[in-house]
């Protein structure tokens, strides 16, 4: 069961790297959307990204874009 979880949250932030690729400025809440997700986890896992070095955010929260450092395999 835990081996799901860990494959299922890594499959959520490799959708999300993508989603940055393919449009850098999108937002929290059109990520929540498109990846058919809670804001919780959105949050969770942009933060794990951000951690890791993986991705970063350029500019303001508002106008600001999201760059992709590394890309998960």
């Amino acid at each position: 069961m835990l081996r799901k979880n860990i494959q299922k949250n890594r499959t959520l932030q490799q959708q999300i790297i993508d989603a940055i690729q393919s449009n850098p400025t999108i937002t929290r809440k059109e990520l929540i959307y498109l990846l058919n997700s809670t804001e919780r986890s959105v949050k969770y896992h942009l933060s794990q990204l951000i951690k890791k070095g993986r991705i970063k955010r350029e500019g303001s929260d508002r106008t600001g874009t999201w760059s992709v450092i590394e890309y998960l395999d």
